[in-house]
């Protein structure tokens, strides 16, 4: 039979968001699942746009709601901005960033939330 699920080694991937933009995705390892198209990534797992990276050791991405999700602490840089949390949730459909636990940052510059 068709296998349900392939395993990934140094994974890269690019999403293409509603806006135009890109979202890299790169990672050690991954697991795709041929029947949802979900994604889990483990090893140095590095999320990033044009001006912000995520990194982190474990995350899901979970096609049919369009978001990635980490319960592994994650931390988020940028030019003007250092944060870390424990567990991250970004929703791909409307751009929302949910950070959860333990949360400590650095912002500087002009930095409008």
């Amino acid at each position: 039979g068709k296998k349900a699920a392939f395993e990934l080694e140094d994974l890269s991937a690019t999403y293409f968001t509603k806006q135009g933009g890109k979202v890299y995705l790169l990672a050690k390892h991954g697991i795709l699942s041929m029947r949802s198209n979900n994604i889990e990534v483990f090893g140095d797992v590095l999320v990033k746009d044009e001006t912000l990276g995520m990194k982190t050791e474990k995350l899901q991405y979970e096609h049919n709601r369009n978001i990635i999700h980490s319960k592994t602490p994650v931390t988020i840089s940028g030019d003007s901005l250092h944060i870390t949390g424990n567990s991250i949730m970004i929703d791909l459909e409307t751009n929302r960033t949910i950070l959860k636990g333990d949360i400590k940052g650095t912002f500087s510059g002009n930095f409008v939330l």
